[in-house]
């Protein structure tokens, strides 16, 4: 543990002399009692250090000694006899040394050891034992020194320091003094007096020369050997390392302020760029335009980047405009940037920074190899002006002395004037476009208002001028229509002179600047022309033209290409004498008087079309009409022919002067079925009804073997002229199949005394109506076999009643009829069993037995049969049918059954139903029957009848735990006289299931099973539903 009162060094001093101690020892110091303790003592006492400290090892010492713990009383070294416990209670006496130590800051502290007893048998020799044991043990050089110099004692570590041997030591050539320098001996007096005088000197440091010249720093600590001795003991630690880390963080330290100072330059920089750009954008809020955003940005940026001048320029598609310059601009640049007509291809910097989007910083503007030879040498920055979404709208460019290099904070500074640029560009601009629109809505509004509701395309044209010139007094203008590889104008402005009307009139050549560049891009084309130009450069309207009526040159002109269907289909010119320069409201004002044109041209092409139209639709509705009047006649025909004939009227109706003939194909001709209209001559109705022959009649055999239509508007080679050919009389025809039932059954034909191009209004009422003659012939066809088929099926219903008539009474007659003679059968060999019993041998007996139960087995079967007779054909009293009360009354029939197989039949909540109670009572007593009868052996029965509302009616249930039914056999069990088991096993006839089934379904309902062999069956039927609560639930069982 650390003692807080001791200065650093002599602590660690102090705990290497108490680590390298073999017992063990403490520190102790007047007032703070112990500081500090080895683990050899820790180990002793079963204390942990902390727990030592102060007044910690009075616990340990017995009480008779503690008066000895700290010191002795006289202050001076001694040796005391004490006893000490462990932790486990066991008491150790043992020898405390105490010795004297010397504090740094004055005051005295004692260092104490408990020894053995038998160890310190001579105090003086213990004491140098311990010594020369703490000296060798200590890391660092411990030294007994005299004044002269000399050295009685070093360890090794102070050896190891000095570079010397322990040879070199006993052969005396080790001297302290000859290892100081000069320099530092004074202090080495004055610390050893100050150990001599007072016991003990302050730390100092020094420093040793070693040799080769070597100088080591170390700290050095001295103390008197022993009271009236003129020897000292030194501790001396090596500082080397001490002073290199000294130095390495003094280095630090100075990188450190180095670096400071840099990052504090930055931030002070960034500072000014933040308020710079701050002031930039407060300045671009009041901008109204570009050139004003322009103007305000580059007061403040320009002084920010110890510029000499700088430039804002906008980008109008390849074209290059300077909005503002600021600064001592050479004159050279100022010329060249702000020439008309300067595209981005001529300026090589600019067309750079376009091109990869972003900056360039030039230390000389010259560094480029395409540069502006007349421009002077100079710094350049450049830097592109983007929109978010990286759209180029222009570029700030900077200037200054060459040499001084573009540092990154003036790049940044730049890149984010030009970020803010952007934003107050692009707000400036929609603005400026916002403005421009209103106008041009206005101009359109206006253009609309005074064209009306006008179709005429030179009054259109005349009118769009009007308006130009009202908006652009002093200009000149016209319209130009297509003719041949000439413009020939349709309207102008009324201050041309007759010759340049007449020179218009006549056209200009495509290749005609204005022409020629609205034809190029199919865009209304703006174009400046110097004062300086050519005729044909300068003169929108030719070579008539160079000076504005005024008698100034022509500056600026436009041309808007008007588009129909795709195509130009005229040009409206321009030509302006008041301006050099299209503004952006002005540009937007001659789109708007372009388009509204084009609109007007389009309304005046669409308004032709509908009338066009109009007529066609006129002629569609006829067709229609004539359609629908079809549609309804067909439908109330069944006589094909008739069906045909009455098509060709309808048809004849909406094409006057025709005549209409139906074929069909025969064995080698073609054969006329119908025809209609007046054919005019004679020779030419008997010439189609002595038919056409095939493979030769195109008219009729290809539309037959193509399936299509086939017309032609004009028939007969030579019709109109009198060759005796009674087709001379046709002039337009048409051949259309006539499809039923996938089928080609005939070609309708039209033909006019005309000729006719066959339009598609008359193709498709044509086949329109030859589609509706297919259906009516299909229909009639349909209806003709379903007629036929009804008339087939009534008779073999009518049959099927008779027959089933004849079977039901045949059955009812054979078994009333066979009951008599099955009860004389019956009633002779039970009376010939009762008389002969024991007269006739045993196979007599057998005989008669059988014979019995034959007869008996053939009157079930019988009377099954007349009750089966009796449901199907007899007559229903139906009456309200309490369910639960019926099933009750066959339950008590079924009793003996009951009781014999200890069986139970349970019956709840049964509703009453509409019926015949007789029959549904037999429903009942054949379902339970067979539940009683179809049980599995030894297993009581247990059937259940249950009744719930289903879908309008209810839903009866019969549930027992027989031996249940195959699924395959659900079906099959409701087949009369059909049986799952042989005679011998089960009784019965076969018909109990069929009962039930004739049972439910004379009364509206069906039945059906559900069943698992080996579990039992449920059989399920349905009755109409018949208001009204049966009674509390039943069970009837045995007895």
């Amino acid at each position: 543990m650390s003692s807080p009162g001791l200065p650093p060094f002599q602590e660690r001093l102090w705990r290497s002399l108490l680590d390298a101690l073999p017992h063990p020892a403490w520190v102790a110091e007047p007032g703070r009692g112990i500081t500090l303790v080895n683990a050899r003592l820790e180990a002793l006492t079963g204390r942990s250090g902390k727990a030592l400290l102060g007044n910690g090892l009075t616990a340990a010492v017995h009480k008779q000694d503690r008066e000895w713990l700290a010191a002795p009383p006289a202050g001076s070294p001694g040796t005391v006899t004490v006893r000490l416990t462990d932790g486990e209670g066991t008491w150790h006496t043992l020898g405390v040394n105490l010795q004297p130590l010397s504090v740094e800051a004055g005051g005295q502290a004692w260092l104490g050891q408990a020894l053995p007893l038998p160890a310190v048998p001579n105090l003086a020799q213990a004491e140098a034992a311990l010594f020369r044991q703490l000296a060798e043990a200590n890391p660092i050089g411990v030294v007994v020194g005299r004044p002269d110099g000399s050295l009685p004692y070093a360890n090794d570590a102070y050896l190891r320091l000095i570079g010397a041997s322990r040879a070199d030591f006993g052969a005396g050539r080790v001297n302290w003094q000859a290892l100081t320098p000069p320099e530092w001996r004074s202090a080495d007096e004055r610390a050893v007096a100050q150990a001599l005088e007072r016991g003990h000197s302050g730390p100092y440091e020094k420093e040793y020369l070693l040799a080769g010249g070597v100088r080591r720093p170390v700290l050095i600590g001295l103390a008197r050997l022993q009271p009236g001795s003129d020897e000292v003991v030194a501790y001396v630690l090596d500082m080397t390392g001490r002073r290199a880390t000294e130095s390495h963080w003094r280095d630090l330290h100075t990188d450190l302020e180095a670096r400071v100072a840099e990052r504090t330059a930055q931030l002070t920089a960034e500072r000014e760029r933040a308020e710079v750009l701050a002031g930039l954008g407060d300045a671009l809020q009041r901008a109204a335009s570009p050139e004003d955003v322009a103007a305000l940005a580059l007061d403040r940026l320009g002084p920010a980047l110890r510029a000499s001048s700088m430039l804002i320029v906008r980008l109008r598609g390849d074209a290059v405009e300077v909005l503002t310059f600021w600064g001592d601009l050479p004159e050279v640049i100022l010329n060249f940037m702000t020439r008309p007509g300067l595209t981005l291809a001529e300026t090589p910097v600019l067309q750079h920074v376009a091109r990869t989007r972003s900056a360039l910083y030039l230390g000389d503007y010259h560094g480029v190899p395409t540069a502006v030879a007349t421009f002077p040498h100079l710094a350049c920055a450049a830097e592109p002006i983007l929109t978010p979404s990286r759209t180029l709208l222009g570029f700030a460019v900077a200037w200054r002395p060459p040499g001084a290099p573009w540092n990154g904070g003036q790049r940044d500074l730049m890149r984010r004037a030009a970020s803010t640029l952007s934003l107050a560009l692009e707000r400036a601009q929609a603005a400026e476009e916002l403005q421009a629109q209103t106008l041009a809505l206005d101009a359109f509004a206006a253009y609309t208002e005074l064209v009306g509701s006008e179709t005429d395309v030179p009054t259109l044209a005349g009118k769009a001028l009007e308006l130009l010139c009202l908006r652009f007094p002093g200009s000149s203008g016209a319209y130009h229509e297509p003719a041949a590889a000439l413009w020939r104008a349709r309207a102008w402005t009324p201050n041309l002179s007759p010759e340049e009307v007449a020179q218009l009139r006549l056209g200009l050549p495509e290749g005609h600047p204005l022409i020629a560049a609205a034809l190029g891009n199919g865009e209304t084309t703006f174009l400046k022309h110097g004062s300086e130009g050519s005729r044909e450069e300068a003169g929108v309207l030719g070579n008539h033209r160079t000076t504005a009526p005024n008698g100034g040159p022509v500056s600026v002109s436009g041309s808007a290409p008007l588009l129909l269907g795709g195509g130009p289909v005229g040009i409206l010119t321009l030509q302006r004498h008041d301006t050099a320069e299209w503004s952006v409201r002005d540009r937007a004002l001659f789109r708007a008087v372009g388009r509204g044109l084009n609109l007007a041209l389009e309304r005046a092409q669409v308004a032709r079309q509908l009338a066009a139209q109009n007529a066609e639709l006129a002629a569609r509705t006829r067709a229609l009409e004539g359609f629908a009047e079809l549609s309804r006649d067909l439908t109330l025909e069944r006589d094909p022919l008739r069906l045909i004939e009455r098509a060709q009227d309808i048809i004849l109706s909406l094409l006057p002067d025709g005549v209409s003939t139906y074929f069909e194909p025969g064995d080698a001709l073609w054969q006329l079925r119908a025809w209609r209209g007046d054919f005019g001559s004679p020779d030419l109705l008997d010439a189609l009804r002595s038919g056409q022959p095939r493979d030769r009649s195109e008219t009729l055999d290809w539309p037959y073997a193509a399936r299509t239509p086939l017309y032609r508007n004009r028939h007969a080679p030579g019709f109109g002229e009198k060759t005796g050919d009674p087709l001379d009389e046709i002039g337009a025809m048409a051949a259309l199949p006539v499809v039923v039932e996938g089928e080609v059954r005939g070609v309708l034909t039209v033909g006019l005394h005309r000729a006719r191009v066959w339009t598609m209004a008359d193709r498709e009422l044509l086949e329109t109506a030859v589609r509706a003659l297919s259906m009516a012939l299909e229909r009639a066809g349909a209806v003709q076999a379903l007629e036929a088929e009804r008339a087939a099926l009534a008779r073999r219903t009518e049959a099927l009643l008779r027959s089933n008539r004849d079977l039901e009474q045949f059955a009812y007659v054979a078994s009333h009829d066979l009951q008599e003679p099955l009860r004389t059968i019956a009633s002779y060999t039970e009376l010939l069993e009762k008389r002969y019993r024991g007269q006739l041998d045993a196979r007599a007996e057998t005989y008669i037995t059988t014979i019995v139960d034959g007869a008996k087995r053939m009157k079930d079967l019988v009377q099954d049969l007349l009750s089966f007779s009796r449901v199907r054909s007899g007559e229903q009293r139906l009456s309200r049918v309490d369910l639960q009360d019926l099933t009750g009354d066959v339950v008590q029939t079924l009793e003996a059954s009951l009781t014999a197989l200890e069986g139970t039949v349970t019956f709840q909540n049964l509703p009453t139903v509409r019926g015949d109670r007789n029959q549904l009572a037999q429903l009942l007593q054949n379902l339970l029957g067979n539940a009683l009868k179809f049980c599995r052996s030894g297993v009581p029965p247990r059937v259940a009848v249950m009744a719930r509302r289903d879908n309008g009616g209810w839903h009866l249930s019969v549930r027992d735990n027989g031996i249940g039914i195959e699924e395959r056999y659900f079906e099959r069990i409701f087949r009369v006289f059909h049986r799952l088991h042989g005679q011998d096993e089960y009784g019965g006839t076969g018909m109990g299931l069929s009962i039930c089934q004739q049972v439910v379904e004379r009364h509206g309902g069906h039945i059906w099973v559900e069943s698992v062999p080996g579990e039992g069956s449920t059989f399920h039927f349905t009755l109409p539903l018949q208001e009204g609560p049966g009674p509390g639930p039943q069970e009837q069982g045995p007895g």
